[in-house]
């Protein structure tokens, strides 16, 4: 789940001793300084200004907490932690301080200490949503889904016009499988900004999981049409497709799919199959390929790229891919069943009968 990371800036009390007046000085204007300039867009200035003021007064919260935020912004997540933390010190019952340094430890994957940060935030302002919020997506970090949905459903309760916040907790219920709880807070998150391109999507994927096909594809077009460069919206839209026999419309939302999602792997053997099923072996080649290349210990993505050479009449190529798949999953019969039938291809009937029996051997 994505970390939203706000841009406001920590409202602190300078922390001005009389008997260090001159350098606390020093330390605020240069902090006020890169206040401006980064008001005025100027980040680098401000990051320098913000050095300045710590070295003249390593206490000042506001600038310790000013470039935090800032080195976070620009996903320096190891160095922010150094700041906020120091921040956290300063200040420790200054819940969001601990807020953004649960941020930046989640940035920086350092997540039992991002749950811990945010429980002080949660214990110190339990009526905050954003509190419950980041809590709830540091605990899906550690697979702890059921108290994430207690979270998440708390800040849907303290926030109930944040359309975010009915949209991941409806994202949670899916993962739980509870479909039409999912459903509702999607919806809801719909009522209240009907644009809001997330929830559309992920609505059509829990009315698919939930086999509600039609009500899932008018969702996933509506979700295509508003993003039309969001990949997953086409990949969805084709399983949609898939599943109510349209193959030709489906291919062509896998394809569009692809040129946004060249990497996302289980989309290229989605589309080799479907390729494959239809006839366009060329295509199914080309997937099952690049599958390949990115998962070349996967002996599914090995024995397809064999399977659809063999289709293609080029058993010389298939069988290497077929002997990988058996090399790594020695106990599937069904991958020395397609060697043999590589053989006969090849009219190698000895070598064949002998995967057959290999096979039968596995799974008499």
């Amino acid at each position: 789940m994505r970390i939203c990371i706000r841009a406001g800036i920590l409202t602190t009390v300078l922390l001005i001793r009389p008997q260090a007046q001159t350098a606390d000085s020093a330390s605020d204007k240069d902090y006020r300084a890169g206040m401006n300039a980064m008001q005025n867009g100027d980040s680098a200035s401000a990051a320098q200004d913000f050095r300045r003021a710590i070295a003249a007064n390593p206490r000042n919260a506001d600038a310790q907490n000013a470039l935090g935020q800032l080195l976070l912004q620009q996903h320096k997540a190891s160095e922010a932690v150094e700041h906020l933390r120091a921040v956290t010190r300063l200040k420790p019952s200054l819940a969001i301080a601990h807020l953004y340094l649960g941020q930046a430890l989640s940035q920086n994957g350092t997540t039992d200490e991002a749950v811990s940060e945010f429980r002080i935030t949660v214990r110190l302002a339990p009526n905050q949503a954003q509190a419950h919020e980041a809590l709830a997506r540091a605990l899906v970090s550690q697979q702890k889904t059921s108290e994430a949905l207690v979270e998440m459903s708390k800040a849907v309760e303290l926030a109930p016009n944040q359309p975010e916040y009915h949209d991941e907790l409806g994202s949670l219920q899916a993962q739980s499988k509870a479909y039409s709880a999912a459903e509702d807070q999607f919806r809801a998150a719909l009522s209240l900004n009907s644009s809001y391109e997330p929830a559309l999507l992920h609505l059509g994927v829990a009315l698919l999981q939930d086999g509600k096909l039609a009500d899932a594809k008018a969702a996933l077009e509506s979700a295509s049409q508003l993003s039309p460069d969001d990949g997953l919206a086409h990949y969805y839209l084709g399983n949609v497709l898939e599943g109510v026999q349209n193959s030709g419309s489906a291919l062509k939302e896998y394809k569009d799919a692809v040129k946004l999602l060249p990497d996302f792997m289980p989309l290229r053997t989605r589309l080799g199959v479907l390729a494959q099923r239809t006839g366009d072996i060329t295509t199914a080649i080309e997937c099952f390929r690049a599958v390949v290349a990115a998962q070349p210990n996967d002996p599914e993505a090995h024995n397809n790229l064999g399977l659809a050479l063999l289709q293609s009449g080029k058993a010389d190529e298939a069988i290497p891919e077929m002997e990988t798949a058996i090399r790594y999953a020695p106990k599937d019969s069904s991958y020395r069943n397609n060697l043999g039938a590589a053989y006969l291809q090849k009219s190698d009937f000895d070598a064949a009968i002998d995967q057959y029996k290999k096979g039968l051997a596995i799974s008499p």
